[in-house]
């Protein structure tokens, strides 16, 4: 018996002893959920370009999310298509600009959607009017 318990000793000081597994710091996941334009009060008009516009304080240290804009029908509720307005551009720059497409006219929303390795993020903006115009 006394025997078992100076193994079992012997094993945690061992086990204690080894160095823990070191892996990459991975980077913060961060997520510019509040888009500042466009809001509510917006109307854009079909063929038109803007700057969709979200908020870059406090970012981590570390990030690297690329960004992809979606448009966001509110009725129904959905994806516009699978064809972002813009793509592959790094969520701390705060601002992209999009060509508005040929929609039905109605409110609709933007989808800011960042990936990295560490995961996905995604913020939309309020509802807001596209018009023939």
């Amino acid at each position: 018996m006394i025997s078992r318990v100076i193994s079992f000793v012997g094993l945690l000081a061992l086990a204690a002893s080894l160095p823990l597994f070191e892996r990459e710091e991975p980077t913060a996941l961060w997520v510019p959920a509040t888009i500042l334009y466009p809001n509510k009060w917006t109307v854009w008009c079909m063929g038109d370009s803007h700057q969709v516009c979200w908020n870059t304080t406090s970012p981590p240290d570390q990030t690297n999310l690329i960004g992809s804009i979606y448009l966001i029908s509110a009725s129904p509720l959905g994806r516009v298509s699978g064809n972002p307005l813009a793509q592959g551009f790094p969520l701390d720059v705060g601002a992209v600009t999009i060509t508005v497409p040929t929609v039905t006219a109605g409110k609709y929303a933007v989808d800011l959607y960042g990936t990295d390795s560490t995961g996905e993020t995604e913020g939309w903006s309020q509802f807001f009017e596209i018009d023939a115009c």
